[in-house]
């Protein structure tokens, strides 16, 4: 990676992706029940749109890569503009990065929300009611629904109350709905392929193309 990006380089567009960062960036379980060791998800969400300036009702496609405690999610936007956002649960740090403007911007934020949960308790992370909502198909499996609520912001996307549908053999959220505690907005997530298989480390570190800021530039 490159050093020495001065942060006035920073787009105006790029703030938003930063706040999509922080509000609806899903996270691996730091502990609990086991987990597969990497999968990828080819899902749409709709929520903070990191390009149409902030929260979007249209849903926008995503491919989410994830590995022990590390996180990727590839975004793409309406002008082909591509951007990545890489997290480590174990700092709880992260990197918002354009791949067009060859750009990298630090984050020091926890990662909200599970993809992993204990499929027959699926609740007891996030200390929420949850209640069965019946079985549907997503990414070419039967998965099972539950009703959450009292999350207190705990929920997928920082939610506090929704449903959720769960691969009862892995135990990943295949899709979701909520809202926020406060918010009429609704906040979603829906796996259109899902695949359980290594995944290299490369995936999870910035490209070395990408321009990173100086020490002491960090937001």
């Amino acid at each position: 990676m490159k050093s020495g990006w001065n942060m006035r380089r920073r787009s105006g567009r790029w703030l938003l992706p930063a706040l999509f960062c922080l509000m609806a960036v899903p996270a691996v379980a730091e502990d609990g029940p086991p987990a597969p060791t990497a999968f990828t998800l080819h899902a749409t969400m709709v929520g903070d749109n990191p390009y149409h300036g902030g929260y979007d009702t249209t849903p926008y496609p995503v491919t989410l890569y994830a590995r022990g405690k590390s996180t990727r999610v590839d975004f793409t936007g309406p002008a082909d503009e591509r951007g990545m956002l890489l997290h480590e649960a174990d700092t709880r740090s992260g990197w918002l990065v354009s791949l067009n403007e060859g750009i990298a911007i630090p984050l020091d934020a926890p990662g909200l929300g599970e993809l992993v949960v204990e499929p027959e308790r699926p609740c007891q992370r996030m200390q929420a009611r949850c209640q069965p909502a019946g079985n549907r198909y997503v990414a070419g499996r039967v998965v099972k629904g539950w009703r959450y609520r009292n999350a207190d912001g705990r929920g997928p996307a920082g939610t506090s109350s929704g449903e959720l549908w769960v691969d009862p053999e892995h135990g990943v959220i295949l899709a979701y709905s909520g809202k926020k505690q406060g918010w009429d907005r609704r906040y979603e997530m829906e796996a259109m392929a899902v695949t359980y298989g290594p995944l290299s480390e490369l995936l999870f570190e910035l490209p070395e193309s990408v321009a990173v800021p100086n020490e002491g530039e960090r937001l």
